[in-house]
């Protein structure tokens, strides 16, 4: 998807420890549920497919996980992050790689919260109904993309498609979608106001680093695109089998065909859902080369040129998806973008 898409400074193109070996003709069907509670979960932990972690406090007496109260019984989970240094970017061998995710060395300086999941619509409502905010697709008469059960067929920028409606079936367990950067900025602004806390967009070397929660494979569940079934929703079988046209999905079976509610694939080593897949994700950065960026804590503040765009990450669950939603994989869009798969998630400065 993300036919909004524009080039910053060159052609973007839209688009792991190996857990077992899968050939090109077998297709795994995984049916997916809410992620399951260790025997122990009654004393605050939580079995997850890479490791355990800790819902209490840390060994530096920090809340491990963080919940906000977004009113009306609404709330939003946020997982503590720790400091730490990785390579970020992808290695020249690795496959489908762009010229532009040079690897090289990035420390987090500062722990920090990222959003469990993806922000939902139900979250997303509750902003609307505090602020009675409205989208720019609501309000600049261009709506945005969406399917049209009908035809069967996906439409650009018509003002009936919105965040409240996609063509496609969505709860309020879904993750937000048709947002803009703005839009994702304002519902950041709200929850710092609300909160009373330092909340904003991550920047997109937070955004690596907490998607590869210490791997070094191409998706954080190895190195196979097929493996993407057990930890993310994109294009795969099930898609192909409702659009036989779509190209370089995977063969593996997670029964969505569009997005799924958040949470249903296993999640990383910090506990972080759909880091990969379901939605894109818009991130704080202007895009640009990470040569003339610091080594520490990096994050471009200012537009490139007049042509630049806003980071967006982590794939969809869109078209030829799999091979964008590597955890080096970059992304720009204008700041107005809108697309069916695109969204995001908050990250949080601890005091």
């Amino acid at each position: 998807m993300l036919q909004d898409r524009v080039q910053t400074g060159a052609l973007l193109l839209l688009g792991p420890l190996m857990l077992a070996s899968v050939g090109p003709n077998v297709v795994l069907r995984v049916n997916s549920k809410p992620p399951p509670q260790a025997p122990n979960a009654a004393k605050g932990m939580k079995e997850e497919a890479f490791g355990y972690y800790q819902e209490g406090k840390t060994g530096r007496g920090h809340r491990r996980v963080l919940t906000l109260d977004l009113g009306d019984g609404v709330t939003l989970d946020l997982v503590r992050i720790p400091t730490g240094r990785f390579q970020m970017g992808s290695p020249p061998s690795e496959k489908d790689r762009l010229s532009n995710e040079d690897q090289h060395d990035v420390e987090i300086t500062r722990d920090f919260y990222l959003g469990k999941f993806e922000v939902t619509v139900g979250q997303f409502r509750a902003f609307v109904k505090d602020t009675g905010y409205r989208t720019e697709p609501e309000t600049d008469g261009q709506g945005a993309w969406g399917y049209n059960p009908d035809t069967g067929k996906f439409e650009g920028r018509k003002p009936k498609y919105t965040w409240r409606f996609t063509g496609f079936a969505q709860t309020d367990e879904y993750p937000v979608v048709n947002v803009t950067w703005k839009d994702a900025d304002a519902f950041c602004r709200w929850l710092a106001q609300r909160t009373k806390k330092a909340v904003r967009l991550p920047t997109e070397a937070e955004w690596e680093y907490s998607c590869r929660a210490g791997s070094t494979t191409r998706f954080y569940s190895g190195e196979g695109a097929e493996m993407l079934v057990k930890v993310a929703n994109v294009g795969d079988g099930t898609a192909k089998k409702k659009f036989p046209d779509w190209e370089s999905t995977i063969a593996s079976e997670d029964g969505y065909a569009f997005a799924s509610p958040v949470g249903r694939f296993q999640a990383n080593r910090f506990g972080l859902y759909d880091m990969h897949g379901n939605a894109w994700e818009w991130c704080q950065d202007w895009y640009g080369p990470y040569s003339d960026l610091s080594a520490k804590d990096p994050v471009r503040e200012e537009p490139v040129n007049d042509k630049s765009g806003r980071v967006i990450r982590g794939g969809g669950w869109g078209k030829r998806t799999p091979r964008f939603c590597s955890s080096a994989r970059r992304n720009g869009g204008a700041p107005g973008s809108r697309d069916i798969d695109l969204g995001f998630r908050v990250s949080l400065r601890p005091d």
